[in-house]
């Protein structure tokens, strides 16, 4: 599971951009997804000079830390004994998060985006852990 999407080319961030802007109702986001859509077709080369070829490399692909972190999260997923978790007694903002027991540690200096659940007392990675279907459902919902 990921929670960005790669774009390893202009096409390929184009065809997403067109993909996500399908799925938005006509209106004010829709039109402005698509017309900076039409302004990357119209005003970036396809051959990038090397400095933004590295910097975009950087946004679609992360940073080493970001990486490992994903890496730890594909791990978990992968992991036999997943189980989905709980949801967190915290914030709106954080509501859809579950809270699980890790399988493992991420590697030293992996970053990853975390929220604090109230009812734990601890850190938890803010991803939104996929249900565990063929391995038992946690009690989340």
């Amino acid at each position: 599971m990921a929670d960005r999407i790669g774009c390893p080319s202009k096409a390929a961030a184009l065809a997403a951009m067109g993909t996500i802007a399908e799925s938005i109702p006509p209106g004010t986001r829709r039109d402005a997804l698509a017309a900076v859509a039409r302004w990357v077709e119209g005003n970036i080369p396809d051959d990038l000079p090397g400095l933004a070829r590295e910097r975009l490399a950087r946004i679609f692909e992360g940073t080493g830390p970001e990486r490992a972190g994903q890496a730890w999260v594909e791990r978990e997923i992968a992991d036999p004994g997943y189980s989905q978790g709980y949801g967190a007694a915290c914030s709106e903002a954080v509501s859809r998060r579950f809270v699980r027991e890790a399988a493992g540690e991420p590697e030293d200096g992996a970053e990853l985006r975390c929220f604090w659940d109230s009812a734990s007392g601890a850190w938890h990675p803010a991803v939104d852990w996929p249900e565990a279907k063929d391995r038992g459902r946690g009690d989340g919902e």
